[in-house]
């Protein structure tokens, strides 16, 4: 028996269909700047004490609808330009929306990032390349089955000052007896951009993540324009939700969630260099994933990792299900310069902590960022820390929470999304939020400015 894909056309009843999804695990990526030097542009934190609590952001209204309309929100600041994408759920059929703000001019109208030919969008990602220009990707199918992932392909656009670019297709599988889902991209040095996925074939196409998922790696030189051959990464099990984080010219740290019948999940880095795996992945963690919705829950959950980078090393943070609860663990570089310390942070009682993200304030400070779902009125707020490695016996020292959005009772959600995502940019560190109840659903930017 198969597990259907998530409702992706947002009808009226896509709140109550969504209790039919069953466990996933996936992950999605996180942008991580990189410097024209090719060094990482990732946070160099190591505390002897406890870390601040990071400063608020600056929270702007990007746009508002009823109950359920946006989900998935990502956003990117840069000198030029601000942009924002969400999945938005229309009466018939879901799409990747973006909203530009140049200079002190307001939000622009939405434009659908929907490839002549295609009719559904959804899983957007962003990066903020060195130029200035922001690149959105984005999931796109036929939508002919409203569980299914019909000739599903990978879509990225560029959005300078001017607007918006015709959408590219980094992969096209109409025609071919497979698709693509969870695509992300990120910015690499110069005029190179990252764009990871997972491939399925045909019969797992109604699947939530098919046994065969496999993930795909392509890069462009030309700032995303243009894009070259995808290479794959074969490894056993289903894999889903690739995130990347460049390290230098061709070289980049990749992550991603290998998820088994069983409920269990494992989490897997490995470096790429020039299109090649150097060495085989390695685990980082593995347990129990979160069910496919937690308790006093009306939208789904997930285990998926988030990828930056610590003095130029892999840090990883996600959620995970310990003791009926919804737990963040965290696994930064050690000190001693090979392996992870590694940590566990448990809710506050009657809550659970969602898609736990990590990325880099201007000031060095490695910013954990998650949602905080609470039981009894399924209402969903943002909190951040910050966290790092330390000299003492614990080996990460972390900062309070301190929220910075939270929405009123639910359900408000459809889907709340697989991710958050932190976007670096010397202009600013943003993050997309939906902030929404029962009545209403707001789509807005979290920014901290230097």
């Amino acid at each position: 028996m198969t597990t259907p894909r998530r409702d992706r056309r947002g009808s009226g009843g896509a709140a109550l269909l969504i209790g039919v999804i069953a466990l996933v695990v996936v992950a999605v990526g996180i942008v991580t700047r990189v410097s024209s030097s090719g060094g990482p542009h990732g946070a160099g934190s190591t505390h002897r004490g406890v870390p601040a609590v990071p400063p608020l952001p600056t929270n702007t209204l990007v746009a508002t609808g009823p109950a359920l309309r946006f989900g998935e929100p990502v956003a990117a600041t840069t000198a030029a330009t601000r942009v924002v994408a969400a999945t938005v759920w229309l009466p018939t059929t879901a799409v990747v929306e973006t909203w530009q703000r140049t200079g002190t001019e307001g939000w622009s109208a939405p434009r659908q990032l929907l490839p002549t030919g295609f009719h559904r969008g959804y899983d957007p990602s962003v990066a903020a390349l060195s130029d200035g220009t922001v690149v959105v990707s984005s999931g796109v199918d036929l939508a002919v089955r409203p569980y299914c992932i019909d000739a599903g392909s990978v879509a990225v656009q560029r959005i300078d000052p001017s607007g918006p670019s015709t959408p590219v297709l980094v992969d096209d599988e109409r025609g071919s007896t497979g698709f693509d889902d969870r695509p992300t991209v990120a910015a690499g040095s110069g005029t190179q951009v990252w764009v990871g996925w997972s491939h399925g074939t045909a019969a797992d196409a109604c699947d939530l993540v098919g046994q065969h998922d496999q993930i795909m790696v392509s890069v462009s030189a030309d700032g995303g324009r243009r894009f070259g051959r995808p290479f794959t990464i074969a490894t056993p099990g289903a894999n889903f939700g690739v995130q990347i984080a460049p390290t230098g010219p061709g070289h980049a740290e990749i992550a991603w969630a290998e998820s088994f019948p069983s409920g269990l999940y494992r989490i897997l880095v490995a470096q790429i260099t020039d299109s090649h795996l150097v060495g085989p992945p390695t685990v980082v963690g593995s347990g129990t994933a979160l069910p496919a919705h937690l308790p006093g829950a009306s939208f789904p959950s997930f285990t998926l990792p988030s990828l930056t980078l610590i003095d130029g090393r892999p840090a990883l943070t996600w959620a995970s299900w310990i003791n009926s609860r919804a737990v963040i663990d965290l696994a930064l570089p050690a000190t001693s310069g090979s392996g992870w310390r590694r940590l566990t942070i448990p809710p506050a009682a009657g809550h659970d902590d969602l898609l736990p993200t990590l990325g880099t304030l201007s000031n060095g400070t490695t910013l954990l960022l998650n949602a905080v779902h609470r039981r009894t009125t399924d209402s969903v707020a943002y909190e951040i820390r910050a966290v790092g490695t330390s000299s003492t016996a614990a080996g990460i020292a972390r900062s309070g929470a301190r929220t910075i959005a939270g929405g009123g009772p639910g359900p408000a959600f459809r889907e709340l999304g697989e991710s958050l995502q932190i976007a670096t940019d010397p202009a600013a560190t943003t993050t997309g939020l939906v902030v929404a109840s029962a009545q209403a659903s707001r789509l807005e930017t979290a920014v901290w400015t230097p």
